[in-house]
């Protein structure tokens, strides 16, 4: 019986390490309605929660566990996510954030947290207010004392803004990609890492966003080759420390042999003495 709660017991703590947040529904609720207080305050129209969407920002936050970036861990654009889930809309955006505990959150410490992550940060906070998007799809994803959360955003059309003159549909275009790595400066504490990214992609020209995916690619390119620099550096240290200790071991060796043929000659040349003393004696009888 204690064998089968101790199972028991274990699986439980297993599952409550590796788990779908967004199960709870009301995580999303409250931060949908903070990111359409803030659209209200503004005089846009409030976002609504699509199910493919949040379907397809529930794969993302599972991705980023793996790898925390705009870039999947198979290698592509982040904005496939939407090709995968057959969604095809005019303006597309994306924020993921990462958040650890010391301790378990309530639903509404998350959602504040996540929101002002996002909100204190430019880029991600054009993604939440920008006008032209109509649906939202949001999800948290749990994996130890870490929170992951991505927004998706899309549009059926794009809003006209307040003006006298008719303004141009937009055309369907991908928008510039930019990387940014966004570091929170309100929570600079040893036990809470906050790490928001925020992509948002009007869908711009595509001969930019190859660029910057380029420069991105030789920036992670030159990243990597001052990580090795340093690596190999830290080993010549290494390596220049042992050469000094194994010659410093050399020197006590060879002091120690010196000794030792010092005490070895005093002690021939005491038995010569001696030898020389015992013939002295007999040739005198």
């Amino acid at each position: 019986m204690k064998i089968v709660i101790r199972s028991i017991v274990t699986i439980m703590m297993m599952i409550s390490l590796i788990s779908p947040v967004n199960a709870n529904s009301s995580i999303n609720e409250q931060v949908l309605q903070h990111v359409n207080q803030e659209r209200a305050n503004l005089g846009r129209k409030a976002l609504r929660i699509d199910a493919k969407l949040s379907t397809a920002a529930a794969k993302r936050s599972q991705e980023i566990v793996q790898t925390f970036s705009h870039t999947r861990p198979n290698g592509k654009e982040w904005s496939t996510i939407y090709d995968d889930f057959n969604i095809f809309p005019l303006y597309i955006g994306e924020n993921v954030a990462k958040k650890s505990y010391n301790k378990v959150p309530d639903n509404a410490e998350l959602a504040q947290d996540f929101y002002t992550l996002w909100k204190n940060s430019p880029g991600h906070y054009q993604n939440m207010v920008k006008p032209e998007y109509d649906m939202i799809g949001l999800s948290i994803h749990k994996v130890g004392n870490v929170y992951y959360m991505t927004q998706l955003f899309n549009s059926d059309g794009a809003e006209k803004p307040q003006t006298s003159k008719p303004q141009p549909k937009p055309e369907k275009k991908k928008e510039l990609v930019i990387k940014e790595e966004i570091k929170p400066t309100h929570i600079p504490t040893k036990d809470k890492r906050d790490v928001p990214l925020a992509k948002e992609i009007p869908k711009k020209d595509v001969k930019e966003a190859k660029v910057d995916q380029q420069e991105e690619e030789l920036a992670n390119k030159q990243r990597d080759e001052i990580k090795a620099l340093k690596l190999t550096e830290n080993q010549l240290k290494f390596e220049q420390e042992q050469v000094k200790l194994q010659q410093e071991v050399l020197f006590q060796q060879e002091k120690t042999i010196k000794k030792q043929k010092i005490i070895l000659i005093g002690l021939i040349a005491s038995i010569v003495s001696l030898v020389m003393i015992i013939i002295y004696v007999y040739i005198k009888k």
